[in-house]
C-alpha cells in the first residue's frame, strides 16, 4: 500500500512540476516568432527588403541554436 501512496504522490509533484517547465517554453517560443506576424509592416516602416525583415527571426533562432 505505501508503494502505491508514493507512487501516486510522485506522479502528483512530476505534474505540478511540468507546469511551469510548459508555460516557460511556450513563452519562449512565443517570443521568438514574435515579430513574424509583423515583417511586412517592419519591412515598409523601416525601407528594406523581405530578406531583411525576415532576418529578424533568423537571429534569435541562430543565437538560441549557439546557446544550445
Amino acid at each position: 500500500m505505501a508503494l502505491a501512496t508514493n507512487a501516486r504522490a510522485r506522479a502528483r509533484v512530476g505534474l505540478g512540476g511540468m507546469g511551469p517547465f510548459l508555460f516557460a517554453a511556450a513563452a519562449m517560443f512565443t517570443a521568438m516568432y514574435s515579430t513574424q506576424a509583423i515583417l511586412p509592416e517592419l519591412g515598409r516602416d523601416f525601407s528594406v527588403a523581405p530578406s531583411q525583415t525576415g532576418l529578424t527571426v533568423s537571429v534569435v533562432i541562430g543565437a538560441l541554436a549557439v546557446g544550445a
